[in-house]
């Protein structure tokens, strides 16, 4: 048996299912800094009640910015802090307690984002189950694969060194399921939960007729649950996605404008096709982080550096990519739609019910601006043309800087407040932990002070096993001897010495001075020497 193995053996039931509390701590969490901190995001618009479509939009844009990369940002930090919980005294380890924790925290921020969405949306955002269930689907949809690439990330191994094979067959697997996923996984994912169903009658007419006029094999149908009117094509399965609010939003001319648009991107040629596969295969520098940041010095800083030059290149790249490829999907629109003008007004309806604004000018990452599509189609808008929204980049750089603050500093108190809490409670810093040395090494004293001999050898053993440090052997030893077992405290003892000489940067005078006097105690054993209480 493990020494891990058998100090788990040695612990009351409740401590391996502490790491759990991972899952309602940082759901808690996520929604108490949404329901915090997004009502204050998006005042401005939310005072603007009576002003045009277009101006609450505009207002809006530097909240919503702000709030998608608190989406992220604080479930990410959540997840890194509470991940301590896991542990090999756990049920889980560290990557999956964190992974469990961000999860529940991004769940709880996006549901705690609810009240103000619907205050600046209105009742069509639905309720709090249909705000979630829409968050879920555009995941599904959009971006299965940042989910399977994040899941793997938190299960890697903590460095590469040692783990290689590990890591490896853990990078192989991420890689084929991040395409998986992006080649209709989350599809299947959706069904299978019943946030994606087949497309109904009227929007399997739509996509037929469109087809039909287009001269292109029809495409596949999907709806989605979504309160946001959106959607999207996926070239790559030849389907098309509509969430159940956009058909409800638009009329039958509308819809097949919007489908003609969509179909406009299932006729991309190949170049475009392998590149959007291309960036997939950036998902494995991404997964392998986590390991490559544990190695330390300069594979840590170049792991960092190659990572965000790929994500800023990707990113750059897909961009222009994008743009090119929806200016192309609108004149295909145009050029395959019942009437003029039906377009332009179907763009106009589905950017207000969203509050998209119309005007983005160069921060608009994907899509042309709505004022120039309507534009372009031969309906320019009736109402003035705004003026672009505020970038929002000084409440997001706040934003990073108070999740590093907080991220660093709960990191720097942490060791302290373990031990704080080890030498009050060493079972509390245990099961809080998931099972670290130090603690283990504390609740080992205790069990040997109150007669407890094989469960403090037990735990003695178990956080030798964790850090390597000799003096925990040595501690073993000299209970062993106490408790008048000497064969085992002379095994005890010789282990702690080789130990002691693969100790490559030296050990300290104190232990090894604890190694050589338990050494003596174990020659000693059962002869009646006096002796101190060493492991004290």
């Amino acid at each position: 048996m493990s020494p891990l193995v058998a100090a788990r053996a040695a612990l009351p039931a409740w401590v391996p299912f502490v790491a759990f509390l991972a899952l309602p701590l940082g759901f808690a969490f996520g929604w108490g800094t949404a329901r915090l901190l997004t009502p204050l995001a998006y005042r401005r618009v939310l005072a603007a009640r009576d002003a045009h479509w277009t101006e609450r939009a505009r207002l809006a844009w530097p909240a919503r910015k702000w709030t998608g990369l608190a989406l992220f940002a604080v479930p990410a930090v959540l997840g890194a802090l509470l991940a301590h919980l896991g542990g090999p005294m756990s049920l889980l380890g560290r990557g999956a307690a964190g992974l469990l924790a961000g999860s529940a925290a991004l769940a709880g921020f996006a549901l705690g984002t609810w009240p103000a969405a619907r205050r600046m949306l209105g009742p069509d955002v639905g309720s709090r189950r249909r705000y979630l269930e829409s968050s879920v689907s555009l995941l599904l949809v959009r971006a299965p694969h940042l989910a399977v690439a994040a899941a793997v990330a938190a299960l890697m191994p903590p460095r590469l060194s040692g783990h290689a094979i590990e890591a490896a067959a853990l990078l192989s697997v991420g890689t084929v399921l991040v395409f998986v996923a992006a080649f209709g996984g989350g599809l299947r994912t959706g069904r299978f939960v019943g946030l994606l169903r087949d497309g109904n009658a009227r929007l399997r007419e739509a996509v037929a007729a469109v087809a039909a006029r287009a001269g292109v094999a029809v495409p596949a149908s999907v709806i989605m649950a979504c309160h946001v009117p959106v959607a999207f094509a996926i070239p790559l399965r030849r389907i098309l996605v509509f969430s159940d609010s956009a058909l409800a939003l638009l009329d039958d001319a509308e819809l097949e404008s919007v489908v003609a648009h969509e179909t406009g991107h299932l006729t991309e040629n190949r170049s475009v096709t392998l590149q959007r596969v291309s960036g997939l295969f950036f998902f494995t520098l991404v997964m392998a982080g986590p390991s490559l940041a544990g190695e330390g010095g300069r594979t840590a800083f170049f792991a960092v550096l190659f990572t965000l030059l790929a994500l800023v290149a990707v990113g750059a790249f897909s961009r222009r990519t994008a743009v090119a490829m929806e200016r192309r999907a609108d004149d295909h629109a145009a050029a395959h739609a019942e009437a003029p003008g039906v377009y332009a007004r179907a763009l106009e309806k589905l950017h207000e019910a969203a509050l998209a604004p119309a005007v983005l000018g160069k921060r608009n990452a994907t899509h042309p601006d709505l004022w120039d599509r309507m534009a372009a189609d031969g309906s320019p808008p009736s109402w003035p043309k705004p003026a672009p929204p505020a970038g929002g980049g000084a409440g997001r750089f706040a934003l990073g800087a108070a999740c590093a603050i907080v991220f660093v500093a709960a990191e720097a108190e942490l060791p302290g407040a373990v031990a704080v809490l080890a030498r009050r409670s060493p079972l509390a810093a245990l099961a809080v932990t998931g099972g670290e040395a130090w603690p283990l090494s504390e609740l080992a004293r205790a069990r040997a002070a109150g007669r407890r001999p094989a469960e403090a050898v037990a735990f003695y053993r178990a956080a030798f096993a964790l850090d390597g440090r000799p003096e925990h052997l040595a501690n073993a030893a000299f209970v062993e001897s106490h408790a008048g077992r000497c064969s085992e405290a002379k095994a005890l003892a010789d282990e702690a010495a080789r130990a002691l000489a693969r100790v490559r940067a030296g050990p300290d005078s104190w232990e090894a001075h604890l190694v050589t006097r338990a050494r003596i105690v174990a020659d000693h054993c059962g002869r009646g020497i006096p002796e101190t209480r060493e492991e004290d």
